[in-house]
């Protein structure tokens, strides 16, 4: 299967994940030091985040209250790519590569498009044909299936409430979710952690939300983009 890679590091380094402070900061053991490190994923990351797990860490200059950021975290000798900044970016270049149908033809991109109380991610444009697309990761797995979300997200369930009035004002709409384990098949809402959001995602689909999923393998210094999975929106 060819891959296409969408980034690339240099500047990663590995560290040992010792516990999490809180939803924003944890502290790892870098050489003989330990350190305060940044987490951008807003998930509970609590299947990966595990006490001696091997976990990138990627350092940054500047005013910042940490010194680095989490990147990714091994989990069963493969590296879980976890750092929601780098979305934005990663979703643009998987636009942009014509891997998938639903994105083909768009001459315009627009980032962080304001519609109601929220800022979607991506406004995309091709004549009269506008497409509001918004973005999340996804990195919990269980027996080749990804579920989201992995924590509550009243925000998450305002962006599709979003999407579905956007349809209504002549809009088309998306949710592409980018799924950080090549192996996963389907992609299904976690009802068990947020069944606000799971209801959503079903309510939203059936008014012509489109439902998208992609997963990716990281290397730990590469993420490559793998293949286009369903979303079953199952209620378990």
């Amino acid at each position: 299967m060819r891959m296409l890679k969408i980034l690339e590091f240099d500047d990663l380094r590995e560290a040992i994940f010792l516990k999490r402070l809180n939803r924003f900061l944890l502290i790892a053991k870098y050489g003989d030091s330990k350190i305060q490190c940044h987490i951008h994923d807003p998930g509970r990351l609590g299947e990966l985040l595990i006490p001696s797990v091997r976990i990138l860490i990627q350092f940054k200059k500047g005013a910042r209250k940490t010194p680095c950021d989490l990147v990714a975290v091994n989990k069963d000798g493969e590296w879980i790519f976890t750092h929601s900044g780098y979305h934005s970016k990663i979703a643009l270049r998987l636009i942009k590569s014509g891997l998938i149908r639903e994105f083909e033809d768009f001459e315009e991109i627009i980032r962080e498009y304001k519609i109601g109380k929220s800022r979607i991610d991506f406004l995309l444009k091709k004549g009269e044909r506008k497409f509001l697309l918004e973005v999340k990761g996804c990195t919990l797995f269980r027996d080749g299936i990804g579920y989201f979300p992995d924590a509550p997200t009243e925000r998450g369930r305002r962006h599709l409430m979003e999407l579905m009035k956007a349809i209504d004002e002549g809009f088309e709409a998306g949710v592409l979710f980018l799924v950080m384990g090549r192996d996963i098949r389907e992609l299904r809402p976690n009802w068990r952690i947020d069944p606000r959001f799971s209801e959503a995602m079903i309510r939203a689909y059936k008014k012509g939300v489109k439902m998208i999923a992609y997963t990716f393998y990281f290397d730990g210094k590469a993420l490559f983009a793998v293949s286009q999975i369903p979303v079953k929106l199952i209620k378990e």
